[in-house]
């Protein structure tokens, strides 16, 4: 009867390694598996046509900004409560923009999606932004609104859309 019950563990202390290592395989195998998923699952190239249309209407409003003489200081500025899409500097005044894009053209104007609630959260990310910058000067609000219309874009600028 002893020397079953050594058997036994012997046979345990053998066979507990290779279940280890069966286990870790198969932990890293699911570790992969999973990994590969979230990747596909909030990777950049998983955007909706939506955040593909919004991120072509930022990089249109920006360059038309640049093209108009203003400085650009940041893009897609965030925080933990906000995102200001786009920071740059006429003279003196720090302008934040804010890029509404539609996909095509509608009677209800994309710069109307710039709603109270979302004027003060800019503000409030505005205010945010020249604290940690260390800038005390001029700010202003702007909207551009970029619409699609076939292949063409059309873009509408709006200086001191808010105050």
């Amino acid at each position: 009867m002893d020397s079953i019950g050594i058997s036994a563990i012997q046979q345990w202390h053998i066979a507990k390694p290779c279940l280890s290592t069966a286990r870790a395989q198969s932990t890293e195998r699911a570790s992969a598996v999973f990994e590969n998923w979230f990747r596909k699952l909030f990777s950049r190239t998983s955007r909706t046509d939506g955040q593909k249309l919004g991120e072509r209407g930022e990089k249109l409003a920006k360059d038309y900004l640049r093209k108009q003489g203003l400085r650009l200081l940041e893009r897609n500025w965030r925080t933990s409560f906000g995102e200001l899409d786009i920071i740059c500097k006429e003279g003196e005044t720090v302008v934040f923009v804010e890029v509404k894009t539609a996909g095509k053209p509608t009677e209800f104007a994309p710069a109307n999606r710039v709603t109270r609630d979302k004027q003060r959260r800019i503000k409030r990310l505005a205010d945010a932004y020249l604290r940690s910058s260390h800038l005390e000067c001029p700010r202003r609000f702007d909207i551009v609104t970029v619409i699609q219309d076939g292949n063409q874009f059309h873009i509408e600028h709006f200086k001191n859309a808010f105050v």
